[in-house]
């Protein structure tokens, strides 16, 4: 029986291995970016793609975007607040 449960824990250890299609340098270089807080990397609406974004450019098209009164309004308090309990 103790045969039989190494068995298993050794085949449950084995699916847990993460493959990575990453070289070490792509692997740093991905690093250097996420840590990058100039840039916002971000993924697309559609596609399935990834866009890199400077981010005071990203800022000012979210700022312009939320002061479009069309689609949103201002309100004086927090209304979600109403709803935590």
């Amino acid at each position: 029986m103790d045969k039989l449960k190494q068995d298993t824990r050794s085949r449950q250890q084995v699916n847990r291995v993460i493959w990575n299609n990453l070289n070490n340098r792509e692997r740093n270089a991905l690093q250097l970016l996420k840590k990058n807080r100039d840039i916002i990397i971000k993924p697309t609406d559609k596609g399935g793609a990834t866009v890199i974004m400077d981010t005071t450019e990203y800022v000012k098209e979210a700022m312009r975007q939320l002061q479009n009164e069309e689609y949103y309004k201002k309100v004086e308090k927090d209304l979600t607040a109403e709803h935590e309990q």
